[in-house]
């Protein structure tokens, strides 16, 4: 297995207690479990972690809002539906590239 992947199950196990044996590379952040203000202090988190750079990430496209609005659930389509999930697979590349990209533009 790849050096990196290691590194990010271990990293990933210790900053969301989630078990790293159970962590394969196909996964998505939100497989496990992880939304809204977790995803986004996961985010900031693993670029500090790694050195990544980062001044392209936007973390809209990928972490849903954590508001609650009854109404607006009524009559309009979830938002989340347009959030772009993050494999873990794209975060080894992003590890290996020291440089944030969108997934799916570098062989994600």
């Amino acid at each position: 297995m790849e050096k990196e992947f290691d590194e990010l199950k271990e990293f990933l196990g210790d900053f969301f207690s989630y078990k790293k044996n159970k962590i394969t590379i196909e996964m998505s952040l939100d497989d496990l479990g992880m939304y809204g203000d977790d995803k986004r202090d996961f985010l900031q988190s693993f670029l500090q972690r790694f050195n990544i750079e980062s001044s392209n990430l936007d973390y809209d496209k990928f972490c849903e809002l954590e508001t609650f609005n009854p109404i607006k659930n009524l009559f309009f389509s979830k938002k989340d539906d347009k959030i772009i999930k993050i494999s873990i697979n794209h975060l080894v590349n992003v590890i290996k590239s020291k440089k944030w990209h969108n997934p799916n533009s570098i062989n994600d």
